[in-house]
């Protein structure tokens, strides 16, 4: 009876740890009106779109009552 043939197990290669950074960013895609609408209300607000939007989240989360985030920077 002819042996089975049965694909070679690949050698273990260890896996490299995960880069990390001492700066993390954020990031997410919207439209260009949506840009530009945000652009407009932190400006309006006398703000960084990164001020404003780290402002909006925590507020939010104070809403919904989840815990006050940690200091950014």
């Amino acid at each position: 009876m002819p042996e089975a043939i049965m694909a070679k197990r690949k050698s273990a290669t260890p896996r490299k740890p995960p880069v990390t950074t001492t700066a993390k960013s954020v990031a997410f895609r919207v439209s260009a009106d949506y840009a530009e609408w945000l652009e407009r209300a932190s400006s309006f607000d006398r703000s960084s779109v990164s001020a404003f939007l780290d402002r909006a989240v925590a507020t939010y989360a104070k809403t919904i009552g989840f815990e006050s985030p940690p200091e950014r920077t």
